[in-house]
């Protein structure tokens, strides 16, 4: 049964890490139920409290709010003073999950969703192009400019496009014209990188499918990016498939900007219609067990005075227990590899649902635990407590302040290879930004065994992209 009550207190958004960090989700399928033990064991490589072991005794009623502060020596503090939302809390499944393959066969399971009739062609990007295939784009777009007003909002974008064509037909070479077998969809070789000496970055894999969604014109693309870089705190890698549609002539809102000062803009779009035609959308792509987490207000870049529009996010809900709530991180276990969290955006405005973005797919590969047994939320705060403290001992001039503390499902990586959704205990700092409450996890700790799991910043470029390129 669908679950799609967007709530007053996920009505968030993270501006730290620009505007919108869509990071989306495919469907979850359960395929195995074996009980294990040793979940605990499997997942828990960072337990930092003695006192996190488990009891058969009845727990104690989880308190509604948290109220302590712990103080450094030079004037830095955690406090918390947090609504807990303990919904689900309790012995709830454990699920080992599996990637699943991004390759041809599953750009077309959303392409003959997404398309009316499943009817769809293989446009190949322009450094994969002849000149034939440059002509025939440059024809299909010239026309569609010839129905468009010079004032819509997709004319501009399309006169870009064809410009973009002609460009690339004026510096034409013979090597960019590269064969690949009939129906192959994604392209295996790498078409870009980029080199600054902190970050590097290939970006390959790319399909590019064009039909139409009741009547419209519809791009469907597929990107996947490999990034390695080096920061202040350490480097790492991270992965971004990327599969987003978009309807050409609503395009111009992909530059929007978020976060409207209430009472300032008005909002052309109905925030309940907004709701029904996200919700169309996502049923036409055959997501069925997801529930708003995030809706964030657009406001087109090129008008100042109103918002037309919203970016709304889902998470897969199961067993009454919430996806993480910050949707611009990815977490690990194991110090090596991270898991994009699963979610799919999607962007409305008053003429109906025109974009959306799944950025990771997972299926539910096998049934680690059931009931997996919980730490009593006291046990939990304690560990919380004594990693406040180290806090405030490492670094003794920050502050935080925490005011929301959830339980709630996390997916993480654990053996360098593997994938696990398990429940987490995420204490949460919030601040306004532009009129948006964001969310960031201070802490997070593994309900099973007290580990404390990291998190990493994650970032989709599906907003910024030009997308018909």
């Amino acid at each position: 049964m669908m679950k799609r009550n967007c709530k007053q207190w996920y009505t968030l958004k993270n501006t730290a890490f620009i505007s919108t960090l869509l990071i989306v989700t495919g469907v979850f399928t359960a395929c195995g139920k074996s009980d294990k033990e040793d979940i605990a064991k499997d997942l828990g490589v960072n337990a930092t409290s003695d006192a996190a072991t488990k009891s058969d005794a009845v727990q104690e009623p989880i308190p509604e709010n948290l109220s302590y502060t712990v103080k450094s020596v030079e004037n830095g503090a955690v406090k918390v003073e947090a609504e807990v939302y303990s919904e689900g809390y309790g012995q709830v499944p454990t699920y080992k999950l599996k990637k699943r393959d991004k390759n041809d066969e599953w750009v077309k399971s959303y392409a003959e969703k997404l398309f009316d009739n499943g009817e769809y062609i293989n446009v190949k990007p322009y450094d994969f192009c002849s000149m034939e295939e440059l002509e025939t784009e440059k024809q299909f777009w010239e026309e569609r400019l010839m129905t468009l007003d010079e004032g819509s909002d997709g004319y501009g974008r399309v006169q870009s496009q064809v410009a973009w064509i002609e460009y690339r037909m004026e510096h034409f070479s013979e090597s960019n014209d590269v064969k690949y077998p009939e129906g192959q969809l994604v392209f295996t070789k790498n078409n870009s990188s980029y080199d600054d000496g902190l970050t590097y970055y290939e970006n390959y894999e790319r399909a590019q499918l064009r039909g139409e969604v009741d009547g419209n014109v519809w791009l469907l693309n597929y990107d996947y990016s490999v990034y390695e870089y080096e920061g202040e705190f350490g480097g790492g890698t991270i992965y971004e498939p990327v599969l987003y549609g978009s309807w050409v002539e609503n395009m111009d809102y992909i530059s929007a900007s978020y976060g409207m000062e209430t009472g300032i803009y008005k909002n052309k779009c109905d925030r309940e219609e907004a709701e029904s035609d996200a919700e169309k959308l996502l049923d036409r792509l055959g997501f069925n067990n997801m529930e708003c987490v995030k809706m964030t207000e657009l406001k087109p870049s090129q008008a100042a005075d109103y918002c037309d529009g919203y970016s709304i996010t889902y998470a897969p809900s199961l067993n009454d227990v919430k996806m993480f709530s910050c949707t611009g991180e990815g977490a690990d276990a194991d110090g090596e590899t991270i898991a994009v969290q699963p979610y799919v955006s999607i962007l409305v405005n008053s003429e109906g649902a025109y974009s959306f973005c799944i950025m990771e797919d997972y299926d539910i590969e096998e049934t680690l635990s059931e009931n997996s047994q919980m730490l009593s939320f006291q046990q939990i705060d304690d560990i919380a407590h004594t990693e406040f403290e180290k806090m405030m001992t490492e670094h003794p001039r920050v502050s935080y302040d925490i005011t929301k503390v959830k339980f709630e499902y996390l997916c993480v990586t654990y053996d360098g290879l593997s994938y696990a959704m398990l429940p987490v205990w995420s204490y949460y700092t919030e601040w306004i930004s532009n009129g948006d409450t964001d969310l960031y996890p201070v802490l997070i700790v593994n309900a099973l065994d007290g580990a404390v799991i990291s998190c990493r910043s994650v970032f989709c470029s599906w907003e910024y992209d030009f997308v018909l390129n």
